[in-house]
């Protein structure tokens, strides 16, 4: 991992454009269009099911078991929001309604 972030820094030093494209879907709630970015050789390089899918998946039995007992909010970073195994459609898939906080 820490060699991803390394690599994931320089590159944003290359090339600035990608992390503005980031910010501009997430403000744009275009989640699966970040999906798909994140999604490439250029994004995680790979590492999309450790960094990321496992996680989904690990959390949405713990997610569950807090909602069970209280009204919550959770926060998550932006790249585990979408995809087929994101948190937004693990938890849809759970019977969960998912809406998007707006300003």
């Amino acid at each position: 991992q820490a060699q991803m972030l390394v690599k994931a820094i320089d590159s944003e030093k290359e090339d600035g454009g990608q992390l503005d494209d980031m910010v501009k879907l997430y403000k744009q709630q275009d989640i699966q269009s970040m999906y798909s970015m994140m999604n490439t050789d250029e994004g995680l390089g790979g590492f999309d099911d450790v960094l990321l899918l496992r996680r989904n998946r690990s959390w949405i039995p713990v997610m569950e078991k807090m909602m069970n007992q209280n009204s919550t909010f959770f926060a998550v970073g932006a790249g585990h929001l979408g995809g087929p195994e994101g948190v937004v459609a693990l938890l849809r898939k759970a019977g969960y309604t998912v809406t998007a906080v707006s300003h």
